[in-house]
């Protein structure tokens, strides 16, 4: 039983741009594909990077939701164990980040605007092989992150029925894949991205994906917002 990605999947290679020209992005959330934008925050949302336990202490120590009744503070005071701060960030954190133009005036509308913080002691940890519904912009603020992405259309290929129960989940146990009960695989072609401090991920909506935060600390945000918002983009 081995880690999803050593069943001989083929490998394909994700489109890669340099800072955050919003042309290479609008094209990405026009026809689906996966964008690695290198440096892209150290670009745009420098800001972003200097969120350190004491600044979001300072600006975001009582924030909490209903998802996650946890002050953020209280979290951050017992040393950053693996925690998502489920909910609208405080407009003061939002405002360090530049958004893509087409999403600028719907700063307040985003369907998640989600603070991924944590420190991981050893090896790695990930995530289930899942995807969203809305589009995901990944910004990593701190800390490194590899993700194995596959494409919507082999989505029977990860045995996912879409039932109602399960939409959005794969059954297949990523950290050690069982090949006598999903032998199918092995022919789910895999997008790996390694993502560094500075560095963002537009995930498109569907896209299926496994993240694992490598050892250290770990600081990211994620955008979703709704594919109707395409309409916004002109290529």
């Amino acid at each position: 039983l081995q880690p999803f990605g050593y069943q001989g999947q083929p490998r394909r290679s994700v489109r890669e741009h340099a800072g955050c020209a919003d042309a290479p992005l609008a094209e990405g959330i026009l026809r689906n594909t996966p964008l690695v934008m290198r440096g892209c925050v150290t670009e745009r949302s420098p800001r972003a990077l200097e969120w350190i336990a004491e600044y979001l202490t300072k600006v975001a120590a009582n924030q909490s939701s209903r998802f996650c009744p946890d002050h953020l503070g209280d979290y951050l005071a017992a040393g950053m164990p693996y925690y998502r701060n489920c909910g609208q960030l405080p407009r003061v954190l939002l405002e360090d980040v530049a958004l893509p133009e087409a999403l600028r005036g719907v700063r307040d509308r985003l369907d998640s605007a989600v603070l991924w913080t944590g420190n991981v002691s050893y090896f790695g940890k990930s995530s289930p092989l899942h995807f969203d519904p809305n589009e995901n912009i990944m910004h990593l603020l701190d800390g490194e992150k590899h993700l194995l992405l596959i494409d919507p259309v082999e989505s029977v290929l990860l045995y996912a029925d879409f039932a109602a129960a399960s939409f959005g989940n794969s059954p297949v146990d990523p950290r050690r894949v069982d090949m006598r009960k999903y032998p199918l695989v092995s022919k789910a072609g895999i997008w790996p991205v390694r993502l560094r401090r500075g560095d963002a991920l537009l995930i498109p909506s569907g896209w299926w994906h496994i993240v694992t935060t490598q050892r250290g600390r770990s600081v990211a945000l994620t955008l979703q917002f709704n594919n109707l918002l395409k309409k916004n983009y002109e290529l």
